[in-house]
């Protein structure tokens, strides 16, 4: 990457890469943009001070990733991060285009975290996990490759990071069909939303793409507001969403094994009573009420 492209829009860049001078109508953009996700990467641990404590990991999580969001927006609206594709095979552009690799990185580091704060409220294990955020690199590696490939191949890198989504969405599929069963119907019901919320979502960056890195379509402005839009949807919005989700369901509901094991390593949460029990009181009255239902009719023999 030439020394001079973070100096763009300059004179030079501009007599020889004309289009090049339209990424300044995006950095403005780009600033409000950040200002949006470091506001939300400070609101939520401070929301979390008001929360339960089993509840606190997952705004932290959440504003990791707003966090991380910021700073590659704010990389992008300093127009730094980002290098020069020229698309000479595209149909509907043809010439120099910009490419925020920094943009990649936040998603390689975004969606795993998301993806594994579901998989821990629900009590996957820690290779199923561990495969689903393989595939999530692999189809943002990809999807990296294709952005930087100036031929035709660009669209087999596309067709790779389908894959990966694919492998992705497969073996999610196959996690909630094998270890989310045993969970209580509200909990499998809220999984099941937030999992299909988070792909659909993510279905859209490759739309997205298509029309910007693949073909070169919108102008830079246009990029900035779809990408920032999905961005948006699926972090700071998907986190509050999360929240809202497990307190409609009940944390206590999800995996016991992630209830025990911050039990076990806060105390602060035995003091406040707040996962003492595994079950809300009303079931811990239907499980009762059925268990000497049961103890009556086995001593209740008939009289001969």
């Amino acid at each position: 990457m030439n020394s001079n492209v973070g100096k763009i829009p300059s004179d030079v860049w501009s007599k020889k890469y004309f289009d090049l001078t339209l990424i300044q109508s995006a950095t403005d953009y780009y600033w409000a943009a950040f200002s949006i996700f470091l506001f939300c990467a400070i609101v939520y641990p401070i929301i979390s001070i008001f929360s339960s404590p089993p509840k606190r990991f997952f705004y932290y999580v959440y504003s990791i990733t707003c966090m991380v969001s910021a700073i590659v927006y704010f990389s992008m609206a300093g127009e730094l991060g980002y290098t020069l594709v020229n698309l000479t095979t595209s149909t509907w552009f043809r010439g120099v285009r910009v490419v925020y690799f920094v943009r990649y990185i936040q998603w390689m580091i975004n969606f795993p975290l998301v993806i594994s704060s579901i998989f821990y409220l629900a009590g996957v294990s820690f290779m199923r996990t561990v495969v689903t955020v393989f595939h999530i690199w692999l189809c943002f590696a990809c999807l990296l490759a294709a952005a930087m490939t100036v031929s035709i191949h660009r669209w087999g890198f596309y067709a790779f990071s389908l894959v990966g989504y694919a492998c992705a969405m497969l073996h999610t599929y196959l996690t909630y069909k094998h270890d989310i069963q045993p969970l209580k119907r509200k909990a499998k019901v809220g999984f099941l939303c937030s999992i299909i919320y988070f792909f659909v979502i993510w279905a859209l960056y490759f739309v997205s793409w298509g029309f910007c890195e693949g073909i070169g379509y919108p102008l830079p402005i246009g990029e900035a507001v779809f990408y920032s839009v999905l961005d948006f949807l699926e972090f700071p919005v998907f986190g509050t969403i999360f929240s809202w989700m497990i307190d409609l369901v009940g944390i206590h509901r999800f995996s016991k094994t992630y209830l025990r094991s911050f039990q076990t390593d806060n105390q602060e949460a035995v003091k406040l009573n707040v996962i003492t029990e595994a079950e809300s009181p009303k079931e811990k009255e239907e499980t009762s009420y059925t268990n000497n239902n049961s103890n009556l009719s086995i001593n209740e023999t008939p009289a001969r």
